[in-house]
């Protein structure tokens, strides 16, 4: 009794710390510092089949070091490029609040822009989810790995089904 009493309550501590989406690993392997622009294309259908939208509150990017103001943007958008504006605000250490929360489609971007040179950690496992511009309109995959861009709510978790909102934690 007492494991199904605690495992209850792990599903529903998780259940209200919010949701963070990712597809870089734990372990940064490349410091990267080509294009003005670099994102990350999130499909919700990797994290949770059926998903349709979903509630971010913060941006999460790990940049090797910055000193220009560095822009975090959230765009509506699938795999050929970003389609609308959702929000935008400026990283403060590694991480930016937006002042509202942001609600998705099924596909959206995690853009960084900034004006000066910055390096930016990847991990070494390609996914095909991290991409690079210099325009902003052309944006080249990059193939070595993924971007250390995360994004994520407090209180929200993805609908559908508590086995796939355990699975997405982790």
């Amino acid at each position: 009794m007492r494991t199904g009493v605690t495992l209850l309550a792990a599903i529903c501590a998780l259940a209200f710390a919010g949701t963070e989406l990712s597809y870089h690993g734990s372990s940064p392997e490349w410091m990267f510092n080509g294009g003005s622009s670099r994102g990350t294309w999130f499909h919700l259908e990797d994290f949770m089949p059926g998903a349709e939208e979903f509630t971010i509150e913060w941006a999460e990017v790990w940049l090797f070091s910055y000193s220009a103001p560095v822009l975090v943007e959230i765009w509506n958008g699938n795999s050929s490029g970003q389609s609308e504006l959702l929000a935008q605000g400026e990283l403060t250490g590694s991480e930016v609040w937006f002042s509202s929360p942001v609600v998705t489609g099924p596909d959206f971007w995690c853009v960084v822009n900034y004006y000066e040179p910055v390096s930016i950690l990847a991990d070494g496992e390609p996914d095909g989810h991290s991409f690079y511009s210099d325009d902003f309109l052309v944006w080249e995959p990059f193939d070595l790995g993924e971007f250390f861009i995360s994004v994520g709510n407090e209180n929200e978790s993805l609908n559908k089904g508590s086995w796939a909102m355990i699975k997405s934690c982790y």
